[in-house]
């Protein structure tokens, strides 16, 4: 402990003075861990909005995904029965 404080300049302090300046050592350690958690936590909740974000794109696409399989589903239908019409009418013609 004396060799810190000789390397900081307190070897000869009272005890006031290293009380004070433990007091402002603490206070800007408490600070910086405030700091932290409070960024942490930002982080943390930009994190959750932007997975919320991408399962909402997601949900989207599958349902856009959905009527297309539909719409493609009807038009192969459709296709097919043209194709069937077209088969009975060139038989009767030709």
């Amino acid at each position: 402990m004396a060799s810190i404080l000789a390397l900081v300049g307190l070897a000869r302090v009272d005890s006031s003075t290293f009380a004070s300046v433990a007091t402002i050592v603490l206070s800007f350690v408490g600070s910086a861990f405030a700091v932290v958690r409070l960024t942490l936590a930002h982080h943390r909740a930009m994190s959750d909005r932007f997975v919320t974000y991408l399962e909402g794109a997601l949900q989207r696409q599958e349902a856009v995904n959905s009527q297309f399989q539909n719409a493609i589903t009807r038009l192969s239908e459709s296709v097919r029965e043209n194709s069937t019409l077209l088969a009975r009418i060139s038989e009767r013609w030709g």
